[in-house]
């Protein structure tokens, strides 16, 4: 016996009459018959590629978000939604004007979602989205069709507005966060920017994106001509905007690891420049790192060294950014590598070079910014590096040197001397006898700047100085400048004021010795050979009637030098001294002393002998009194 007749699932209208005629009371067969004529008006209209027909059979919000554009089919088309015949599997009705109808597509039965929905002025049902199951890594999930195309074209629109469009093209397609990174730009570095990233783009309307979507981030891989085109977007308002762009290359020239990181090392870097041409010492305060305005541009006059402006024409600049996802085995590596990138402007005689530090952003409400933290000026024909830091930094060095040289400033002058310096000169040097170093040649005037030379780690500045010309010898000290040496013109005797001050220090401690009546201190500022022969043989310093001290501080006239001796005069013909210095253990003392009262032979006494004759006739202990006291001042 035959069962009951099931009509069949599916049916078209002529089919349902036929089925009234057979005499079928059921319904049941026709009662999809409006969702099956919806879905099928949408999937012919999508098979024959009728974007008129296709509209016709969704809803505005379809239409507006996913149909918006011409080139609309073919990016429906990498959807790769299924076709074939249509079998209605489940209908759910959500609300009066909203149902979910689940269909089995083809001969694999494959499941869509369909959302209909009531359009209000025509009073039809019409497609509202389309909901696809995806496969990747394993994972499924229902992606929205109209999510998807909406984030296609949005892509199309972003190409075509950073490839051909105005500013406003430009910042219409990305998020209000990335548009405020844009917008400083100057109009000539914005299109560099624009066309660095879309420039290089294959050409044609067919696009082959790899899309990613989360519910309110999505990650677009592009293949284009130097290699990929990462996008990152976001749902704003209903609506998808790029974030960030990224070129992935395997050519270095040619990879953009972030375009928000370009665009604000480039913004960072025309707006220091800006600043630094109009003189706008707040302005640079905002723009660079503590240490390099506050140690460097605050007490500088930046008139002294001119830097280009801000609007540098584009094509002379090259921007290295620095990429925050380095590759490194060393994690403090990739960090520091990963936070200084540089602005590199090229000259017809110079290259300057803008180095940037990243600082990253307090919380999740700021933006992480670029800082300047050091501007360096490369000349072509000299090869010279010159730091901005170094160079203002050294001009207020030698200012303050040369203010304490001028007022025998100990203190300073050890603070801000090598360690060089400071061992061979000032640390020896005590606050009284700085009074008396030969430094009347270093006038006190304002040292007037005439160049500075970068070598290495060390920098002359040229200055005029009074009357004179000078030059100041710095020597960079992990990162801390320091006066090694002062260069003075001189006849007859060393230009440098260290090798001067060096040799004179030991005929001054002499005399002060002398004047003080410290045998002990006679001992320390004499060779081996004068402390054998004369001052380990008395216990206390003889008078021999001359008043050397006065001999000793006549003004210096020459210096002879050799590795380990040197001669130095002392005074004229008639009044003076020969002082002769030899090195032991490492520093020298007083091996000779030459008086000279008159031009006449006679009137020249070397003071060993004449020491060593005065012991001897009063033998050692045995000087009269009044031959043992601390020897005169006067002449």
């Amino acid at each position: 016996m035959r069962g009951p007749l099931n009509p069949p699932r599916y049916c078209g209208p002529n089919a349902c009459w036929l089925a009234l005629c057979l005499g079928w009371l059921s319904l049941s067969g026709c009662a999809n018959v409006v969702e099956t004529r919806t879905i099928e008006l949408f999937s012919k209209a999508l098979e024959s590629g009728d974007l008129q027909k296709l509209k016709t059979a969704t809803s505005t919000g379809f239409e507006e978000r996913a149909l918006r554009k011409d080139e609309a089919l073919d990016d429906l088309k990498l959807l790769r939604l299924p076709t074939g015949d249509l079998e209605i599997d489940k209908v759910e009705q959500v609300s009066p004007t909203v149902k979910r109808v689940s269909v089995l597509v083809g001969e694999s039965k494959q499941k869509l979602k369909y959302q209909l929905k009531l359009d209000p002025q025509t009073k039809k049902w019409v497609v509202d989205d389309v909901y696809l199951k995806q496969k990747k890594d394993g994972v499924t999930a229902t992606k929205s069709v109209t999510e998807q195309m909406d984030l296609l074209l949005s892509v199309r629109e972003f190409l075509d507005a950073w490839k051909d469009g105005d500013r406003d093209d430009v910042l219409r397609t990305v998020t209000p966060e990335f548009a405020e990174t844009l917008r400083p730009l100057p109009p000539a570095y914005l299109n560099r920017l624009t066309q660095q990233v879309i420039g290089k783009q294959k050409t044609g309307k067919r696009l082959q994106p790899r899309a990613q979507l989360d519910e309110n981030t999505a990650h677009v891989r592009l293949p284009i001509a130097v290699g990929e085109l990462w996008l990152t977007a976001k749902r704003a308002d209903g609506h998808w905007l790029v974030d960030e762009v990224e070129v992935s290359s395997r050519e270095e020239k040619e990879a953009v690891p972030s375009t928000r990181q370009l665009a604000q090392v480039t913004h960072a870097a025309t707006a220091f420049l800006n600043a630094y041409q109009a003189g706008d010492k707040s302005r640079l305060q905002s723009l660079c790192t503590p240490k390099f305005f506050s140690g460097s541009l605050a007490p500088a006059n930046l008139s002294q060294v001119t830097l280009p402006s801000g609007d540098v024409p584009a094509d002379s600049v090259q921007i290295h950014v620095a990429w925050q996802g380095f590759s490194s085995t060393d994690p403090q590596e990739a960090q520091l590598r990963g936070k200084h990138s540089d602005f590199v402007v090229e000259g017809p005689n110079e290259v300057l070079k803008l180095s940037l530090l990243r600082e990253e952003a307090s919380d999740a409400d700021h933006q992480a910014k670029y800082l300047i933290e050091e501007a360096t000026l490369y000349e072509l024909d000299s090869r010279q590096e010159k730091r901005l830091s170094a160079l203002f930094t050294a001009h207020a060095l030698v200012q303050i040197y040369a203010e304490a040289l001028a007022s025998r400033d100990l203190e300073t002058l050890r603070a801000s001397s090598s360690i060089d310096f400071d061992r061979r000169v000032w640390r020896s040097l005590h606050a009284g006898l700085v009074h008396e170093m030969p430094l009347n040649e270093i006038e006190d005037a304002t040292p007037k700047i005439q160049s500075t030379v970068f070598s290495g780690s060390l920098t002359q500045v040229t200055v005029t100085q009074g009357t004179r010309a000078l030059t100041y010898m710095l020597q960079d000290r992990q990162g801390e400048l320091l006066v090694d040496d002062v260069l003075l013109p001189t006849i007859g005797r060393p230009s440098s004021l260290k090798a001067t001050l060096e040799l004179m220090l030991p005929v001054l401690d002499f005399a002060a010795g002398l004047r003080l009546g410290q045998l002990d201190a006679l001992q320390r500022q004499s060779s081996s050979d004068f402390n054998r022969l004369v001052w380990h043989q008395t216990p206390k310093i003889p008078n021999i009637g001359y008043d050397i001290v006065q001999h000793l501080h006549a003004p210096l006239v020459s210096i002879e030098q050799s590795d380990d001796r040197a001669l130095l005069v002392l005074g004229n013909d008639t009044f003076g001294a020969q002082v002769t210095l030899i090195r032991e253990s490492g520093r020298f003392v007083v091996d000779e002393l030459l008086l000279i009262t008159g031009t006449m032979p006679r009137d020249h006494v070397e003071l060993k002998r004449q020491l060593r004759l005065h012991i001897a006739s009063f033998g050692v202990g045995k000087q009269p009194r009044e031959e043992i006291k601390p020897i005169s001042f006067q002449r």
